[in-house]
């Protein structure tokens, strides 16, 4: 058994880790593809009852999907054309290996934080933080610019 890098694991279990069966709870089952866990099933912490553990494969996906993001959300928040401009070629990269990520750990495609629409290539996005109140901060993706208006049916 591996125990998982904290950090990570924290940030996974706040925003990954939702209702979980008694068996996902107990370690016997990973807690994303439901899989039964061998010997090198990562420990994601937890106490008592509520042991929950990953196969190696769904874990090294979520901590990419959280690592691109974070880079993706750092070069916006460092890069003085992003600032000025909303968005620049190394920004679009980060945006591509994002989305790439995501699609590894089997998460829905991007959607708009503000107008629920999902990105297209062309969308001008950005990743962003937001205060989701009392629960936990949502990390989410808006657009640059205005969102784009619904078409008249």
């Amino acid at each position: 058994m591996t125990i998982a890098d904290p950090v990570v694991t924290q940030f996974l279990v706040m925003f990954e880790v939702r209702q979980l069966t008694a068996q996902q709870q107990d370690g016997t089952l990973c807690v994303w593809c439901d899989q039964l866990l061998a010997a090198d099933a990562i420990d994601l912490g937890g106490a008592g009852d509520w042991r929950p553990h990953s196969c190696p494969a769904c874990y090294l996906a979520r901590k990419v999907w959280r690592q691109t993001y974070f880079d993706w959300l750092g070069h916006t928040e460092r890069c003085e054309y992003c600032a000025r401009n909303g968005c620049c070629t190394a920004a679009y990269g980060h945006r591509i290996q994002h989305e790439q990520a995501r699609q590894a750990a089997g998460k829905p495609p991007l959607r708009c934080g503000a107008c629920l629409r999902s990105v297209q290539r062309a969308d001008l996005v950005t990743p962003l933080i937001y205060d989701g109140g009392p629960s936990a901060p949502l990390l989410m993706i808006t657009h640059v610019r205005a969102c784009p208006t619904r078409r008249p049916a």
